[in-house]
C-alpha cells in the first residue's frame, strides 16, 4: 500500500482490481451518451436491491478515467482543482521532497499562493 501522507493511505490495485477495472471501463465507455448532461446508472446492493440514479456526465467520465488508470495498475486519488495544500501535502502528492517543491515554487515553476 502506497502512503501519500500520514492521514491518508492510497491502495495499490491488485491483479483482480486491474482486471475488473479494465472490463468496467470498457463497458462504461461503450455506453456513454455524450449528448446528455446526465448519465443513468443502476447500482445493486449485496442483498440484490437495485436503485437507478442520474449522475452528471462529468462524474461518469471521471469514473471511466479512474477505472482506466486502475486498469493500468496505477493507484488513484482525487484532489479538487481548487484544493489548497500545505507544502508538505503538495510534496507528498507530487512524490518529491518538500525542499525540492519549495525550490520549484521559489523559481516560479509552479504557481502558488500563500
Amino acid at each position: 500500500m502506497a502512503v501519500l501522507d500520514r492521514q491518508r493511505k492510497i491502495p495499490i490495485p491488485t491483479e483482480a482490481d486491474i482486471e475488473l477495472s479494465t472490463r468496467s471501463s470498457r463497458v462504461l465507455a461503450s455506453l456513454i451518451n455524450s449528448h446528455n448532461h446526465t448519465q443513468k446508472i443502476t447500482v445493486e446492493s449485496e442483498n440484490g436491491q437495485e436503485e437507478s440514479l442520474l449522475i452528471p456526465s462529468v462524474a461518469y467520465k471521471l469514473l471511466i478515467d479512474i477505472l482506466s488508470q486502475i486498469s493500468q495498475g496505477n493507484a488513484v486519488t482525487l484532489v479538487p482543482v481548487q484544493a489548497e495544500l500545505s507544502t508538505q501535502q503538495a510534496a507528498n502528492l507530487l512524490n518529491v521532497s518538500r525542499p525540492y517543491l519549495i525550490k520549484l515554487l521559489e523559481d516560479r515553476e509552479i504557481p502558488y499562493r500563500k
